[in-house]
C-alpha cells in the first residue's frame, strides 16, 4: 500500500515490530507501535526516526532486535505479555482485567529470560 498509495494517502506501518525502520525509510509518516516503544523504552521510539532518516544500519540492527523481542508476543495473552514485561522492567504496566489473565509466574519467567537475553534490563530507565 505505501509504495502504491504513499503519494496520495498516509499510510501508517503495521506492526512496527517487524515493519516500523523499514515503513519509515519507504516514506510512511509513522507507524503503529507494538511493543517496543513500552518495553524499550527510547530506544524503541527511535525506531521511527533512525528508519525515516536514513540511519540504515542503526534501524536494521534496532529492528532485529524488535523482532527478536516480539518473541514476548508468544508468551501468555496480550496484553498480559507487554504488561508484565514493563512490570519486570519497573515500568506501569499495570494489572490485566477479566478475562485475561495476568501471567503465571512460569510465563513471568520466561518474559523475563527474552529481556535478559536482550540485555533489556541494562536499559530500564529509557
Amino acid at each position: 500500500l505505501l509504495v502504491t498509495f504513499g503519494d496520495q494517502i498516509d499510510v501508517l506501518t503495521g506492526y512496527s515490530a517487524r515493519h516500523g525502520a523499514f515503513g519509515a525509510m519507504l516514506g510512511s509518516p509513522a507507524f503503529i507501535g507494538a511493543m517496543e516503544p513500552q518495553i524499550l523504552g527510547a530506544e524503541g521510539i527511535s525506531l521511527f526516526e533512525l528508519g525515516a532518516t536514513g540511519q540504515v544500519e542503526r534501524a536494521i540492527a534496532l529492528q532485529k532486535r524488535c523482532i527478536r523481542l516480539g518473541a514476548i508476543g508468544k508468551i501468555g495473552s496480550s496484553p498480559a505479555n507487554i504488561k508484565g514485561a514493563m512490570n519486570l522492567l519497573g515500568r506501569p504496566g499495570g494489572h490485566c482485567r477479566n478475562p485475561i489473565d495476568d501471567l503465571t509466574s512460569a510465563e513471568s519467567e520466561q518474559v523475563s529470560k527474552v529481556l535478559d537475553d536482550l540485555d533489556v534490563f541494562s536499559i530500564r530507565k529509557s
